[in-house]
C-alpha cells in the first residue's frame, strides 16, 4: 500500500547529463505461431542519478527491454532488429561482444528478479563478487577479496567477512538479494538496473533492500532503471515512470503526474487496483469498496491487435481503437500518452 500523499516528495527535477539513451529499440522472437515483438519500438533516456520506474503487468516487456540493452537476449529465438542505445558517446548495438562483456557489470549492471537462481549455487557468494571485480578491474585475487567484503559491508550484511565464505542457500532472500546489489555495485557502474528486486521478499525486507538502493544510489551519482509491477514500489523510490503494454510505451511521466492525471486507460486501471492507506473496517463503504480489476490478459506477442493492444479489454475503446494504433503524443507538458481519447480518461 502506498500513501498517495508523499508521492510528490520522491518526484523532483532531473539533472541534464543523460546517461543512457534507448531509441526505438525493437525486440523480437521467432515462435513456433510466428513472430512476436516483446519490445515494440521503445525509447527513452535517464539521467545520472535518477531513477526511472518502468512499470506493468508481467508479460509486457519489461524484463526482455532490459536484457536488450545489456544484449543478453538468448538468440536464437530472440533477436534485436533495430534500435539503438547510447551509453554516454557510444551505441551499445554496435559493439563487438568482446567490448560488450566490458560494459556489462561494469558500466551497466543487473540486479535480477531471483537471487537464488542468479547466483552460482557452487561458488562462495564472496568469490562471486570477487570474480566481478577481477574480471573488470584486472586486480589481484587477495584485493578482490578484500574489496568482496568491503561490498557486503556496504550493503549491511552483518560479519561480512564470514558471509563471504558461505554459500547462497547459507543466506536468506534479504540477504541474497543484498548480496546480488553488492555485486551489481562492485565496479560503481554509471547504470544499475534492478529488475524485480524485492520479489518474494516480505514488506519489511523489501523496505530495507529499497532504502539500500536508494542510499548506495545517492552515494555513487548510479542511474537506476527499477523494473516493478508494483506501482507503491514506483511512487516510493522514482522521479520519472514508463508504462509499458504488450511490448510498447503506452504513458511516460513524472511520478506526481502520472500519480495525479494518468493519461492512459491502463495506468488508470493499475492505479486503480492499488490498495489505498487508510481503508480500514471502520470507514465509509465507499472507502473501502472492492479494488477495481482490468478485464481480460495481456495479448501473447504473435496475437497483439492491430490497432491499440489494450483496447479489447479499455472500457473506453472506439472503432478508431481498434482499427489505428495512437501515436505517443504529449497530453501534457512533460507527460505523453498513445491513447486516442486521453481527453476522456477516468471521466
Amino acid at each position: 500500500m502506498v500513501n498517495l500523499d508523499k508521492v510528490k516528495a520522491h518526484s523532483s527535477s532531473l539533472p541534464s547529463e543523460i546517461v543512457l539513451d534507448v531509441d526505438n529499440l525493437t525486440t523480437e522472437f521467432q515462435t513456433p505461431d510466428g513472430v512476436g515483438r516483446a519490445v515494440d519500438a521503445i525509447s527513452f533516456n535517464i539521467h545520472r542519478g535518477e531513477t526511472l520506474g518502468i512499470v506493468g503487468e508481467s508479460g509486457c516487456g519489461k524484463s526482455v527491454t532490459a536484457l536488450s540493452i545489456l544484449r543478453l537476449v538468448p538468440s536464437p529465438p530472440g533477436n534485436i532488429v533495430e534500435g539503438s542505445v547510447r551509453l554516454g558517446d557510444v551505441d551499445l548495438m554496435q559493439l563487438p561482444e568482446r567490448q560488450m562483456r566490458d560494459v556489462r557489470g561494469n558500466d551497466i549492471s543487473m540486479i535480477f528478479q531471483e537471487p537464488m537462481t542468479s547466483l552460482n549455487p557452487v561458488l562462495t557468494i564472496g568469490y562471486q563478487i570477487a570474480e566481478t571485480i577481477r574480471r573488470h578491474e584486472g586486480i589481484q585475487r587477495s584485493e578482490s577479496k578484500a574489496r568482496a567484503v568491503e561490498m557486503l559491508d556496504l550493503v549491511q550484511i552483518p560479519a561480512p567477512a564470514r558471509r563471504a565464505r558461505e554459500y547462497p542457500h547459507q543466506l536468506s532472500g534479504g540477504m541474497r538479494q543484498r548480496a546480488m546489489i553488492a555485486m551489481a555495485l562492485s565496479c560503481n557502474p554509471r547504470v544499475l538496473i534492478a529488475d524485480e528486486p524485492t520479489t518474494a521478499l516480505d514488506v519489511t525486507i523489501q523496505a530495507q533492500v529499497l532504502d539500500l538502493i536508494r542510499e548506495l544510489q545517492q552515494r555513487l551519482g548510479t542511474a537506476v532503471i527499477l523494473i516493478t509491477h508494483d506501482l507503491a514500489v514506483v511512487a516510493e523510490t522514482a522521479q520519472r515512470v514508463i508504462v509499458m503494454y504488450a511490448g510498447r510505451k503506452v504513458e511516460e511521466a513524472m511520478v506526481d503526474a502520472l500519480f495525479a492525471d494518468a493519461q492512459h486507460p491502463y495506468t488508470r486501471g493499475l492505479l486503480a487496483s492499488m490498495p489505498r492507506l487508510g481503508a480500514s473496517a471502520g470507514d465509509s463503504a465507499s472507502a473501502r469498496a472492492r479494488l477495481a480489476e482490468i478485464p481480460g490478459i495481456v495479448p501473447p506477442l504473435t496475437g497483439v491487435p492491430s490497432g491499440c493492444a489494450f483496447a479489447p479489454r479499455c472500457a473506453q475503446a472506439t472503432e478508431q481503437c481498434t482499427a489505428e494504433q495512437p501515436p505517443l503524443e504529449a497530453k501534457r507538458p512533460g507527460h505523453w500518452a498513445a491513447c486516442w481519447h486521453a481527453d476522456k480518461v477516468g471521466v
